[in-house]
């Protein structure tokens, strides 16, 4: 796929676990206080804290 400009993050999910990578953002994308490597991915826990520029997430995972 092609990335836009816009595009500063991905999340997707591997073997039933959710997972955020920064794609190189300007401001990069922080979880917990640290800061993720660009291309790098992190595995996203129940009530992790995401931030992304100036926009800060609380993340939820709901098992259905």
């Amino acid at each position: 796929p092609t990335r836009r400009s816009s595009d500063l993050i991905r999340i997707y999910e591997d073997a039933e676990k959710i997972y955020v990578e920064d794609l190189d953002s300007t401001n990069g994308t922080v979880i917990n206080g640290i800061r993720l490597p660009a291309g790098r991915s992190w595995q996203l826990a129940d009530r992790d804290v995401l931030c992304i520029g100036t926009r800060q997430y609380h993340i939820q995972i709901l098992l259905i």
